[in-house]
């Protein structure tokens, strides 16, 4: 049994490091343009600038960095009509050593994003729970 979930670990882990080097390969790592600076009248705007830029570039899990602040999918949502980005945003593991790194990674981002403005998170060390606050 343990033999089992090392192997679809080992696996799972190769698939997406070899979906990240081929993203690189043809140039969808290319970051899309930073959002503006955090602004509660434009939060719709704001908020969608933000995904499609973290949608843009590949984390440590091999999946696009909008996996961290990922919404869960609509009731009646059929899995094979999704893309199959989408559904690599909805199979990224929400926990574990290549999420926190990624989770680091967004909390900066969104840090830098909200910066000199009337907003703040107080000992919040998650991108997911960051942006939830927001």
């Amino acid at each position: 049994m343990v033999y089992r979930s090392i192997w679809t670990y080992i696996v799972r882990r190769l698939t997406n490091t070899y979906i990240a080097e081929i993203n690189s390969k043809i140039g969808k790592d290319e970051a899309a343009d930073k959002p503006e600076k955090f602004k509660y009248m434009n939060w719709n705007k704001w908020e969608e600038s933000v995904y499609i830029y973290l949608d843009s570039i590949v984390g440590k899990s091999g999946a696009p960095l909008s996996y961290v602040i990922r919404k869960e999918l609509g009731e009646g949502t059929k899995w094979e009509e999704l893309e199959r980005k989408v559904q690599q945003i909805h199979t990224a593991p929400l926990q574990g050593f290549t999420f926190n790194l990624d989770s680091k990674r967004v909390l900066t981002l969104l840090k830098e994003l909200y910066l000199d403005t009337e907003t703040w998170f107080r000992n919040i060390k998650c991108g997911r729970a960051a942006m939830k606050a927001l």
